[in-house]
């Protein structure tokens, strides 16, 4: 009389890893006096066939998955019909990156000038939106795709000091702050004052007359960028001179 006897199988930890990552197995030892053959099945879905040694490890990778719960279930047969089954969970979790952004220098200009703008790109895998603050008070807000800029002109900004600072949100709800610093000046202004003093005089037999022309130039200018502009006033004044008796 033959004494039948149902295989063994041990019961691995169920598992967990992030996306992306590798060198993930599961390892199963069965036992039996007449092994045969064994299947294992992904969520419910047979992915291999095969036959198995007593004591031997049934070792399986499982790495390459995406987010999500799978279920391994392994069956061990035997020459006698009779099997054993085991489930293990695996857990893939995708991993949680924090947004990235550039950090733009701090901008001084002076006051009036055009073509300033400030630009932030972000960088992540689930971008959602982003908020723009301008000295604490909300100035912007909208949504952002991952590499792309977020822009905006400071042309219309007068003198003084600002703080722009951005909030990036992913999908996740991870964020990522960043501020710059503005400083806007008012254009210099320069006022030059020259005196020009011209003399003429007239001769003749009987009288001689002559008179002094003195000219004062205000010149000013202002300074808006590259361009500048001067004003001259002229200020004639004529002094004559007395006949001599």
């Amino acid at each position: 009389m033959n004494l039948i006897s149902f295989p063994t199988l041990d019961s691995p930890d169920d598992l967990s890893y992030t996306e992306g990552s590798i060198g993930h197995n599961i390892t199963w030892t069965a036992y039996d006096n007449n092994p045969v053959n064994y299947t294992l099945l992904r969520n419910s879905i047979e992915i291999e066939n095969n036959s198995w040694i007593s004591g031997d490890p049934l070792k399986f990778n499982v790495d390459g998955l995406v987010e999500g719960t799978y279920n391994f279930t392994l069956m061990v047969y035997d020459k006698d019909g009779l099997y054993a089954v085991d489930t293990v969970i695996l857990m893939v979790v995708r991993l949680l990156i924090t947004p990235r952004t550039n950090s733009p220098d701090d901008v001084t200009f002076l006051e009036g000038i055009q073509g300033i703008n400030l630009t932030w790109i972000g960088i992540d895998d689930n971008p959602s939106t982003y908020i723009i603050y301008l000295n604490g008070t909300l100035f912007l807000q909208g949504s952002w795709e991952n590499n792309s800029k977020i822009s905006f002109s400071l042309e219309n900004l007068q003198t003084g000091e600002y703080n722009f600072t951005i909030v990036l949100f992913d999908l996740d709800d991870l964020t990522i702050t960043d501020t710059v610093f503005v400083i806007v000046k008012t254009p210099e202004t320069t006022i030059t004052i020259s005196t020009i003093t011209e003399t003429t005089s007239k001769s003749d037999t009987t009288a001689s007359t002559g008179a002094e022309t003195t000219i004062t130039a205000i010149k000013t200018s202002e300074s808006f960028g590259m361009m500048q502009i001067f004003l001259i006033f002229p200020l004639i004044g004529i002094k004559r001179r007395k006949k001599s008796k």
